[in-house]
């Protein structure tokens, strides 16, 4: 039979070698759990029904047979086949993964593409939060737009950009073990004026970012680019008037999204 993975969303095979946490139902916490529905979508579902139709076929059970239940009078004996042996659902069951991890992939690159097309068009000014500092790199999290990234801080576009403690020294290899997350800080000097201070952001603190497209190399993606948040309302109205100046393409026709539009449209004009 098959087992579902409810926290992965993985099937597997209950006579597999793989841990037996693989088929615990995460939600219901049960140690052993399978689920199938009508054989119309899910290859899985097909597998689960022949499996059940050689036992049903195999051994009687009147103590679960349905009350008053009026039968065809049509045997059904499943096709030989269909009775897989155990190296045969594992394989099935790794090609099903394996095919649905490719989709969800295909569709999650799909809306970066899409999302990339839009930003070519009128990059976004957000704010965005620091969910992890390490000491070359930090996460961010863009709530209203549901985008986690990760930003080089060698990458930052400034006087000079570290991570530090709460002691105001640089968090390298050395003493990054040492430093807990809650006492770093991302350390940003953007301008070299006698008595400015750097800007300072920690865990959970508010940065402001700018959502750019890029289209080459491929493959296609949007970049982000923390700026000075002082800067940003300059920003913002270059983009207005940017966007004024070049209103937004029309939609394509089915017939043009099958066929293709201007390559133009798909290279970075910088």
């Amino acid at each position: 039979k098959e087992t579902g993975d409810q926290e992965e969303g993985e099937t597997n095979s209950s006579s597999s070698s793989s841990s037996s946490l693989s088929h615990r139902h995460y939600a219901l916490n049960f140690d052993k759990y399978t689920h199938f529905t009508s054989p119309i979508r899910r290859y899985v579902d097909v597998v689960v029904h022949r499996t059940l139709a050689h036992a049903i076929s195999e051994e009687e059970n009147d103590a679960y047979a349905t009350v008053d239940a009026k039968h065809s009078g049509i045997a059904f004996t499943p096709p030989p086949e269909t009775l897989y042996k155990k190296e045969v659902v594992e394989a099935i069951a790794a090609n099903c993964n394996l095919r649905k991890l490719n989709s969800k992939k295909a569709q999650e690159l799909s809306s970066r593409v899409y999302l990339a097309l839009c930003l070519k068009t009128r990059p976004l000014i957000k704010e965005a939060i620091v969910i992890d500092l390490g000491y070359k790199s930090f996460k961010i999290m863009i709530e209203d737009m549901g985008i986690d990234a990760q930003v080089f801080v060698q990458n930052i576009q400034s006087i000079s950009a570290d991570v530090c403690n709460d002691k105001d020294e640089a968090v390298d290899a050395k003493n990054e073990k040492d430093t807990p997350k809650c006492k770093r800080f991302l350390r940003i000097v953007w301008e070299e004026e006698e008595g400015k201070q750097p800007q300072k952001i920690g865990i959970f603190g508010k940065i402001t970012v700018k959502l750019t497209a890029k289209m080459a190399p491929p493959p296609i993606d949007m970049q982000i680019h923390v700026i000075n948040p002082e800067l940003q309302s300059e920003d913002a109205e270059k983009e207005e008037a940017k966007a004024e100046e070049f209103p937004n393409p029309p939609p394509l026709s089915r017939k043009q999204s099958s066929t293709g539009t201007d390559p133009s449209y798909l290279h970075d004009d910088d």
